[in-house]
């Protein structure tokens, strides 16, 4: 055995316990954080899955199923906010990993049997984590029901039936679950992880102890979907790139001929390289590079809107002059891009936007308050106050965010034929307001209770208003003013894309990676596009017949005819 082997070997073999008393009083807690993590993560999940079950449930049943996914969106922030990159980048990885080669003991001990097993704090902690980061044990549904089953059927067999029984039953279902999966990547990810559980069983049997073997496989778990979303090559979905980089929106100028992709760029460039991309839409082909940062002025593209002679991007984490603002808007003149307007409306405003072509006003609703403005084209009047006596204020804390007094989605297309455009709370809670274009006055609430509003989109010929959370869809039927469909999704349902002459609504799954297409009459599934992570608002061309997605490396373009057919046909 080499000696740095035979060091660490030495330095955590079975020890007798010279803390006797603090490790028996410490194993009792240990069980009652390892009861509230259970607890907890096991909760916030079933919580979203009864949820989008569409069963009948009394209302008080709801109200708790609501609550429970707001602490999951809320849990699911404050675990993404820890791992935001911070100014000592790889450091604390190091320090870990040297703390670890000096003194192994700190962190591992050899039991008398010969397998290996974390300290109690160390299991906590691991515990602990997994529980926070609960939006990775079920970020596919698909995938995580698989390993889910296959693995109570592995840990069933000491009861019900033998080694060898078990191993051909659990490799039968994972067969068959990866044969029925939606897409290849959903197989490809199930049978990779009837892999993961055949190194789980080999170091359960020689090298873990079972509580150890437990966290590493619901960690491996995670890491399984995560290969799932994997942006994979488009040949197998039938896409035709179009562009390199994450393409965040897009918006259609029909009148010129234009189609407009928004490129963010890179977070640790500090989105310097982000560009608007023109193309002529008839052939596609590229026209102007649009790039309009400098040192002074620069931020993360997302949301565009074409008016007639301008186009207008809504902006998160923008710099202007030194000053960091969460949101912004910047306009720009089609004949001439250099015109820029690189704030139109300060630090307070610019999420998400919405234009009522009917008096050629445009309204904006903001991600960190319940302010909407409005702005009237024809007058240059701007009302920032829509919202007042509206909308509540719900002072909310958010992990490394602060305290917020709203905030709001807003869906990109009024109601024409009510007159009606649609707002809700995002980060705050989950009723959706209806408020009329013409009097600015409120018309309706909704409560789809599915824990937030993360997007809105209008069907107006179905008389339908689609609510998404970060786990599916609630369809409203406006006539009735109730949910009349919910429908789970992977992790990170954007804004549906309406196919209105194929019949189709595709659902983009931002952190799952696919583009979920539902039959737009009655809702049921059609099929699924593995697109791959980092896809966001999707746009389907009525004029020239093509659906336009993004995953994170690239964008694309399909015929929307001829993959509706396809994806019937399967």
């Amino acid at each position: 055995m080499p000696r740095a082997c035979a060091a660490i070997s030495t330095s955590v073999e079975a020890t007798p316990a010279p803390r006797t008393a603090l490790r028996a009083g410490f194993s009792p807690a240990l069980r009652l954080w390892l009861l509230l993590c259970a607890a907890g993560a096991g909760s916030l999940i079933a919580a979203r899955a009864l949820h989008y079950l569409d069963l009948p449930r009394p209302d008080a049943v709801d109200r708790v199923l609501d609550r429970l996914m707001q602490a999951g969106l809320y849990s699911s922030l404050m675990w993404l906010g820890l791992f935001q990159p911070n100014r000592l980048g790889g450091i604390p990885v190091l320090v870990l990993l040297l703390a670890l080669g000096l003194r192994p003991r700190w962190f591992v001990r050899r039991q008398e049997e010969g397998r290996w097993a974390t300290m109690p704090w160390l299991y906590a902690l691991m515990c602990g984590g997994l529980a926070l980061g609960h939006i990775g044990l079920d970020l596919n549904p698909w995938v995580a029901l698989g390993c889910a089953g296959s693995a109570a059927l592995a840990l069933a067999s000491r009861r019900l039936y033998s080694r060898g029984v078990a191993a051909v039953l659990v490799a039968a279902f994972l067969a068959g679950w990866a044969a029925l999966g939606p897409t290849s990547a959903d197989a490809v990810a199930v049978v990779m992880w009837g892999g993961v559980l055949a190194l789980l069983a080999f170091l359960r049997t020689r090298w873990l102890t079972a509580r150890d073997v437990f966290w590493l496989g619901a960690f491996l778990s995670v890491i399984t979907q995560i290969v799932a979303s994997a942006p994979i090559p488009l040949y197998r979905t039938g896409g035709t790139p179009l562009g390199r980089g994450m393409a965040y929106g897009f918006c259609e100028q029909g009148r010129r001929g234009r189609l407009y992709a928004a490129v963010p760029g890179f977070p640790h460039k500090q989105f310097r390289d982000g560009h608007i991309v023109e193309y002529d839409v008839a052939r596609l082909t590229k026209l102007r590079d649009l790039s309009f940062f400098d040192a002074e002025f620069h931020g993360r593209f997302m949301q565009l809107l074409c008016l007639p002679d301008t186009i207008q991007a809504a902006m998160a984490q923008t710099w202007i002059s030194g000053q960091d603002q969460r949101e912004n808007v910047m306009e720009f003149r089609i004949d001439d891009p250099r015109d820029v307007k690189r704030s139109l409306w300060g630090p307070a405003m610019g999420q998400q936007l919405m234009w009522d072509d009917k008096r050629d006003a445009v309204f904006y609703s903001s991600e960190w308050s319940n302010r909407i403005f409005r702005l009237d084209h024809r007058t240059g009047e701007v009302n920032r106050n829509v919202n007042a006596g509206l909308i509540p204020d719900r002072p909310t804390w958010l992990f490394h965010l602060g305290t917020i007094t709203g905030s709001l989605a807003m869906a990109p297309t009024p109601h024409h034929g009510r007159d009606s455009f649609y707002v809700g709370h995002w980060l705050t809670g989950s009723t959706v307001y209806e408020i009329d274009l013409g009097r600015l006055a409120l018309r309706r609430r909704f409560e789809p209770r599915n824990g937030c509003i993360a997007e809105l989109a209008v069907d107006e010929e179905y008389d339908r208003l689609f609510a998404t959370s970060w786990w599916g869809v609630d369809v409203i039927d406006l006539r009735t003013g109730r949910v009349a469909r919910r429908i789970r999704t992977g992790t990170g349902a954007r804004t549906p894309a309406i196919d209105r002459q194929n019949g189709l609504v595709y659902v983009p799954t931002t952190i799952e990676g696919r583009l979920r297409a539902f039959d737009r009459a009655s809702l049921e599934p059609v099929g699924t596009l593995p697109i791959g992570w980092g896809t966001r608002r999707a746009l389907v061309s009525a004029a020239t017949g093509r659906l336009f997605a993004s995953n994170e490396v690239a964008y694309y373009w399909w015929n929307a005819a001829a993959l509706a057919a396809r994806l019937r046909g399967h």
